[in-house]
């Protein structure tokens, strides 16, 4: 089967994809934190039907869920730290290695080291398939520091608001029992934007020079950014 082809495959059967936009495309998500890549991976996953794929969220679950994993990488999260590289590529593959991803991926937090980029190069290469672009989504510190700093987690329902964003800002009523999580202090934030350059910025560069590298301003509004990102995205789907 050619992992190519626009197909899902849904119940045992062959379902040729409906003309809503939706097409095989698999995809690395890159951007520091605050920069917006979550909002985005969910218009990706609307308008293609592809899968988000995001070791963040992993990570975090594997914590909450007080799991031998996440017993070990806590300590690097809750500091800001970048988790240690065979922790995330050991969830990483096993990712790969589930049968969803025959429908495409937008992997979201890996690769972030020069490392992890020819690491997953091996994943790729073991599990038969190849990357048709990576996506880095551009934003100043400040702007993710005002970004990130106002996210706040309501503990109940777990939804996420932000109290510096419109239209995401909780309501009155349980402003109170919002928490913030560890990791979106300001100075945790700080830390991780520099770790985010120091480590990552030689990834980016890696896949500049391959040729693969799909920059964009992630400093306008989500809309306006999802519409650059679509209509470059469909440039990489012709071929062009």
């Amino acid at each position: 089967m050619d992992l190519h082809l626009p197909l899902l495959w849904q119940i045992g059967q062959l379902v040729v994809n409906e003309p809503r936009g939706l097409v095989l495309l698999r995809l690395i998500l890159m951007g520091a934190p605050g920069s917006g890549k979550g909002t985005q991976a969910e218009l990706l996953v609307e308008q293609f039907g592809i899968l988000h794929i995001s070791t963040g969220e992993m990570l975090r679950d594997a914590i909450d869920h007080r799991t031998d994993l996440g017993g070990l990488v806590e300590p690097y999260m809750a500091l800001g730290r970048l988790v240690p590289d065979h922790h995330v590529i050991s969830v990483v593959e096993d990712r790969l290695g589930q049968p969803d991803i025959e429908a495409g991926f937008i992997l979201d937090g890996f690769p972030r080291t020069l490392r992890q980029v020819y690491a997953m190069d091996e994943l790729m290469e073991g599990q038969g398939l190849t990357l048709d672009g990576v996506i880095v989504i551009d934003v100043s510190e400040e702007t993710v520091v005002e970004r990130t700093s106002g996210r706040r987690v309501d503990p109940e329902t777990g939804k996420i608001f932000n109290l510096n964003a419109e239209g995401v800002r909780p309501p009155a009523e349980i402003l109170s029992r919002l928490e913030q999580r560890d990791d979106d202090s300001e100075e945790v934030i700080r830390q991780r934007m520099a770790s985010y350059h120091n480590e990552t910025d030689p990834a980016v560069e890696e896949y500049a020079q391959r040729g693969q590298l799909i920059r964009i301003d992630g400093s306008a509004a989500p809309d306006a950014v999802f519409d650059e990102l679509r209509r470059r995205l469909e440039s990489v789907e012709q071929g062009s």
